[in-house]
């Protein structure tokens, strides 16, 4: 089931690791289009009895921010995972006043998720699958539907090709330069989020696309089917 496009160049986990630690605070800029992508997730995903979330690429933890000051409950706990040390130390200061609830810890940055079976209810990815190899965003989605429990949900958001506008245009540029010099953008590229997930493993409850500064946004929110014997 392709996500993305597989001939589309990737940075790779030492060089995202390297630009993402020199970016620093600075990824707080993408806030000007990840905002309204956050605040429409938010608004799609259903948070009772949800006690754990993972989140890979947390980035400098502003959705962690909203999720534990707003909506999680006051017993709820976050685990983050990211590749760039900066990255965590940062998310570490913003979320330090949640306490042992907000937990970061370093990963692979293959998609992967080095967590047990049925161990979270909620797994997010904004801003990150756009990063990832097509292979690396398929693993991804199968390690999401082994460690969510029955029911738990996904959350996604990332950069989207838009049709002919404004937005349309300028992410077209955006993945001519991905293509030309991954690095200039952070190895980011607007990619598909393939709302086709096996229906013996998902239910897509929410897809819309969000525009915002001139970028197009995709989100998705899918539950982990109740009765599934297997991810493949």
């Amino acid at each position: 089931m392709p996500v993305t496009d597989r001939s589309a160049p990737t940075l790779t986990v030492d060089a995202a690791r390297a630009h993402y630690d020199a970016l620093g605070q600075g990824q707080d800029r993408e806030m000007r289009y990840a905002a309204p992508a956050f605040a429409r997730l938010i608004d799609n995903l259903d948070f009772t009895g949800v006690a754990q979330v993972v989140e890979l690429g947390p980035g400098t933890g502003s959705f962690a921010e909203m999720l534990l000051g707003r909506h999680l409950s006051d017993d709820a706990a976050w685990l983050g995972l990211d590749v760039s040390t900066t990255m965590r130390d940062a998310a570490a200061r913003r979320l330090s006043g949640f306490g042992d609830r907000a937990v970061l810890r370093d990963c692979a940055g293959d998609g992967g998720l080095a967590l047990p079976d049925r161990s979270a209810d909620l797994v997010v990815a904004t801003y990150v699958l756009d990063l990832l190899s097509a292979d690396a965003i398929d693993r991804f989605l199968a390690e999401s539907a082994r460690v969510l429990r029955p029911g738990g949900q996904l959350a996604i958001a990332g950069l989207a090709p838009a049709a002919f506008s404004l937005a349309g245009i300028n992410m077209a540029l955006w993945t001519v330069a991905h293509r030309l010099a991954p690095r200039r953008v952070g190895g980011c590229r607007p990619v598909r989020i393939d709302s086709r997930l096996p229906d013996s493993l998902w239910q897509v409850t929410h897809r819309s696309t969000v525009r915002a500064a001139g970028i197009q946004s995709a989100t998705l929110v899918a539950r982990r089917a109740a009765r599934a014997s297997s991810c493949a």
